[in-house]
């Protein structure tokens, strides 16, 4: 629509009107997200790092290499950062949240993760030796980290965008710490 005003306003043609008001992007039309839910109940969580969800996804690159991701959301703010892991093993899935989230802003009160083993032994171990509750989501309920859930889904969809317009590969690791940093800046 911006680009139909300077058109107009410049005294383009009506043609040239009706073609940048039809004007898409392939990018963007390729890799359209759905409507998001808006959350059905208020927060309890007031100060920032009061509360994060924890979670793993799994990412493809184009050439369909896949590379796990550690993403943490605080509950309060919704301020996320999202780094790669090379191992879903509980330890260094631990030492990823320290590097990335508990050096930087402390440590938090309540950890929700989900089920997964990643959150298990040594990561649930060192958090609560830290002073930490870890809180474990059911099974049948994953809804209950619903915030890392839902930010950790926009994340991948405009990483996948990111990486379809700059033909970001996996075996590049300056690559995919450009990916996450672009990504939590912009987030």
């Amino acid at each position: 629509s911006a680009l139909a005003r300077a058109i107009r306003v410049t005294g383009g043609s009506n043609q040239a009107v009706e073609m940048a008001l039809n004007l898409e992007c392939t990018t963007c039309a390729a890799l359209q997200n759905p409507d998001t839910n808006l959350p059905g109940r208020l927060r309890p969580e007031r100060d920032f790092n009061e509360t994060i969800g924890v979670d793993l996804f799994s990412l493809a690159d184009l050439h369909g290499r896949t590379l796990n991701f550690l993403n943490v959301v605080c509950h309060a703010s919704t301020y996320q950062t999202c780094t790669p892991v090379d191992s879903r093993h509980p330890a260094h899935v631990f030492s990823r949240l320290m590097e990335t989230w508990l050096i930087p802003f402390g440590i938090p009160a309540k950890v929700v993760v989900d089920q997964g083993g990643e959150f298990e032994r040594e990561f649930a171990k060192e958090l609560e030796d830290l002073g930490s509750k870890v809180a474990h989501t059911p099974g049948n309920a994953p809804t209950q980290n619903s915030i890392a859930e839902r930010h950790g889904g926009m994340w991948k969809h405009h990483a996948r965008r990111l990486i379809h317009q700059f033909q970001i590969n996996f075996t590049q690791p300056t690559r995919v710490l450009w990916l996450c940093s672009a990504l939590n800046w912009a987030m």
